[in-house]
């Protein structure tokens, strides 16, 4: 029956294309389109035979009734169809995709009611309901967005192997010789079937369907990214390059970027000039020669370009663009610029057909159809609101979500061959004889643990905030009221700031964060193989042997994890203490307030030895210094004044107060231009790169691991046939095979260098050092190159008199008091000028530690 339905359905697709367009598939007897409707009724009638199975296999299994003859065989036959990669895709070529994952799933659904399965019949309804919930999702996004499923131009899609792949295809081989084996040594047509069914990976299959079906439905439901082509998701954990292309970095608008060649008096009158010749119209983007002075116009940069960029590094792939003069100071952030030849399209298609020659896994992201071998094409959507052929279109902040699930991606890929690795090996020792327990069971558990994990990657993905973008850099270049002016206008087209939202009680979030420290401990690469190492113990009758390496497992990463939770909340306490004051101006005179209470177009006060609080430019001046060495390194006070500094760098802009620095001298008045996480300071300690290189104990385990582990294995299994031969029983050869492959795992290792780690973090933290991750203690006995920065660490930040030239009549200490009173009005004054304090702190000296005012 289900045959000859899959035959009406192929013979659909020989129709012709007007026909196959406007006509319908029939399937057993139905009548279904051939859109995006169809793949909503295969996911809801393979979803509802998962549900409505898991009835009669559930009552099967409690009331222990017997299989039906052949059932272990159906099985194992839908299994090694659905797992093995070269079957599957010739399925594929015949029925298409939706089709034959419609047979496949329904033939396992089958399978697993009458071989009594109710929990494998539930992590696939729990899998299915995903995959419904995108379908639907996609369906959705091109009715809303007018999308055509499927259209590509003259795309093709490059569908190259990754981990996950490869694995399969070895897995697909071991699953074949596993069976043969097991026929040729006569152990029985339900053991072989049941090999067949423990060694297919499926965790690794759950895991990557679950994250990318969560991920889909994510971003058009909570993001509003329209996924044409779901099956692009599936590529993410192999995209090793992403190709930009410039245009979607910038807006339409542009603006005067650079002035050279000009006397500073005259800056502002060529700037001034050149923003009137941009806004009539008369120059574009470009050099042009205005004033006498070269100015150069480019496009407004997007706030989330450098953003975007930034994560793409963080991904760990390779960003490249092509040459555009509007790059600026973007160009640092690409790995790799390709010449951009006569158009912007041409120079794209050829860097994507250079990088694709490389054998390069290449991701697009454009606003224009590019064709090539691209695995992955995110549409930027222009103003003009046309979609081009991409497999995602949204915004950059949606592009940007893309670019962090890489990572995640990996991730899933990652923990899904550990899980279809461990679950298939202690399947094959529970198949043992005189061993409790049913050879899929630990499967079926993987499969479960799988579709957790993809759910939980892809709900990180979906709710990781967008980084705060660069915004409006364009008020030093501005005279104070019309900074007051556009802040006043923008204001009052923003709504005001919503209450915080509530916290939790302390409780609750002490526990939170205390089992997110746990899982991040457990995360480390060496876990899985423990965790095997322990089960299998377990499994083979040394629960003794279990309860040791899982709590060295769970007590390692626990000691760690307490660590790490410790110092983050001192951190935060001190943090707060070190939270700067700001004094708003109000029509009812100044008023404290605290810095993340301010707003845009706020109007502060700035006096000696206050601390900016957000940046702002600068209304009044009266001899204002700032110390900006912890923004710019430079320990030298500035001079601040009010007069625009249109085409200055960061460090030369005289008119902007930024958070962070100290005011030394003089006082003055600042309107508000930025705020929390899109100051300047804030997004410098945003853009500094968390990660760093793989070193230290655990790092070395897992080589370690890696290396031997083949050879543990092998011995363990040269030991397990020696048995065999020696006329061991086969429970009790297996038993010593196991044993000497675990115990090439050092486990106790870990957890000595945790305690030795725990030992040495609480003798620096009496010492007055406080460290946030125990596992850095290591790095200390490897260091052979030290970087210091000067100002603030080598030096005390703080300005001393070095020498004193002495004038006739006058010895030092006289010089030096003249030169303290000077400073020092009356005896109460205090000294914030760093160059008043250190001749102040001289002159003491000089006099004895007198007081300057007091009697010598």
């Amino acid at each position: 029956m289900f045959t000859a339905m899959a035959r009406r359905a192929v013979s659909v697709a020989t129709l012709p294309p007007r026909l196959a367009l406007s006509g319908l598939a029939l399937v057993g007897g139905s009548t279904i389109p051939r859109t995006a409707v169809s793949d909503v009724a295969l996911r809801t009638g393979t979803l509802a035979l998962a549900g409505v199975g898991m009835i009669p296999a559930a009552a099967g299994s409690i009331l222990r009734a017997p299989r039906m003859p052949g059932s272990t065989y159906v099985s194992a036959a839908a299994s090694a169809i659905n797992y093995q990669p070269r079957v599957r895709r010739r399925i594929e070529q015949s029925l298409g995709r939706s089709l034959t994952d419609f047979a496949l799933e329904s033939a396992t659904s089958f399978a697993d009611v009458v071989t009594y399965a109710p929990a494998s019949l539930g992590v696939d309804f729990g899998l299915r309901t995903m995959l419904l919930r995108e379908t639907l999702a996609v369906r959705t996004a091109r009715r809303g967005c007018s999308l055509e499923p499927g259209v590509r131009h003259s795309s093709v899609r490059h569908e190259p192997s990754g981990p996950g792949e490869r694995y399969a295809d070895r897995i697909a081989g071991v699953q074949l010789l596993a069976g043969a084996a097991l026929a040729a040594v006569s152990a029985g047509g339900d053991t072989v079937a049941t090999s067949i069914k423990v060694s297919a990976p499926r965790p690794l299959r759950i895991s990557r369907e679950s994250f990318a079906a969560g991920l889909s439905f994510g971003l058009w439901r909570t993001h509003h990214a329209a996924v044409s082509d779901p099956a692009a998701l599936r590529m993410l954990d192999r995209v090793d390059t992403v190709l930009v292309d410039p245009s979607v970095l910038f807006d339409d608008a542009l603006r005067v970027s650079d002035i050279r060649g000009v006397a500073e008096s005259d800056r502002v009158a060529v700037w001034t000039r050149a923003r009137k010749a941009l806004n009539d119209g008369t120059v574009g983007a470009g050099r042009h020669r205005i004033g006498g002075a070269d100015v150069v116009v480019r496009p407004v940069r997007k706030e989330l370009a450098e953003t975007l960029i930034g994560e793409i590094r963080t991904a760990g792939v390779a960003a490249v663009t092509i040459d555009d003069d509007g790059l600026g100071s973007l160009r640092s952030g690409f790995d790799e610029l390709y010449p951009a030849r006569s158009t912007p399209e041409a120079g794209l298609r050829e860097a994507l057909s250079a990088l694709v020659a490389e054998g390069r896994t290449v991701a697009v992201v454009s606003s224009r159809a590019i064709a090539g071998q691209a695995v992955l094409r995110i549409g930027i959507v222009p103003p003009s609101g046309e979609h081009v052929s991409a497999d995602i279109h949204t915004d950059l902040a949606g592009a940007w979500r893309v670019v962090h699930a890489f990572r995640a991606a990996r991730t899933a890929t990652r923990r899904g061959v550990e899980l279809s690795s461990g679950s298939s090996a202690l399947g094959g020792l529970i198949m043992l004889p005189g061993v409790r327990g049913v050879g899929p069971g630990p499967v079926t558990a993987g499969s479960a643990a799988g579709l957790w994990t993809g759910y939980t990657l892809s709900r990180s993905v979906i709710q990781a905030p967008v980084p705060v973008g660069t915004p409006s850099d364009t008020w030093h270049e501005m005279d104070g009221d019309a900074v007051l002016h556009e802040l006043s206008e923008s204001v009052r087209r923003t709504p005001r700031r919503a209450d915080a939202p509530v916290r939790a009680p302390a409780r609750f979030r002490l526990i939170r964060d205390g089992l997110s420290a746990l899982r991040t401990e457990l995360a480390d690469p060496l876990t899985p193989v423990l965790a095997t190492g322990s089960a299998a113990s377990a499994v083979l009758g040394s629960p003794v042997d279990a309860i040791l390496v899982g709590s060295v497992l769970v007590g390692n990463a626990a000691m760690s994890a307490f660590q790490r939770l410790h110092s983050e909340r001192a951190v935060q306490r001190l943090l707060q203490m070190q939270e700067p004051v700001a004094r708003r101006v109000t029509n009812a005179g100044t008023v404290e307030t605290a810095a993340d209470a301010l707003e845009l177009g706020d109007v502060v006060a700035l006096e000696s030895g206050d601390i900016v609080s957000a940046d702002c430019r600068l209304l009044s001046a009266e001899s204002l210094e700032v110390d900006e060495s912890s923004l710019t390194g430079e320990s030298l006070p500035v001079d601040k004044q009010t007069d625009p500094t249109p085409g200055m760098p960061l460090a030369e802009r005289r008119c902007m107060a930024y958070a962070g620095t100290t005011v030394l001298a003089g006082s003055g008045r600042g309107v508000v231009t930025a705020t929390g996480a899109r100051t300047v300071i804030r997004r410098a300690d945003a853009g500094v790169s968390r990660s760093g290189p793989a070193v230290g104990l655990s790092n070395r385990l897992r080589e370690l691991t890696r290396a031997t582990l083949p050879a543990s294995i092998g011995g363990g299994a040269l030991v397990t046939v020696a048995g065999l031969i020696r006329g061991t029983g086969l429970r009790r050869a297996v038993t010593g095979g196991v044993a000497v492959a675990v115990a090439a795992v050092p486990e106790g290792l870990p957890l000595v260098a945790t305690l030795a780690q725990q030992a040495a973090a609480r003798r620096l933290t009496a010492a007055g050092v406080l460290v946030r991750a125990p596992r850095s203690i290591e790095a200390l006995g490897r260091v052979d190159v030290v970087c210091f920065d000067k100002t603030g660490t080598l030096s005390e930040n703080k300005l001393r008199v070095a020498a004193v030239e002495r004038v006739d009549g006058w010895d030092e200490g006289e010089i030096l008091e003249v030169a303290a009173r000077s400073a020092l009005r009356r005896r109460d004054d205090r000294v914030f000028h760093s160059t008043d304090a250190a001749v102040v702190d001289a002159a003491e000296q000089a006099l004895g530690n007198a007081s300057v005012f007091g009697v010598r």
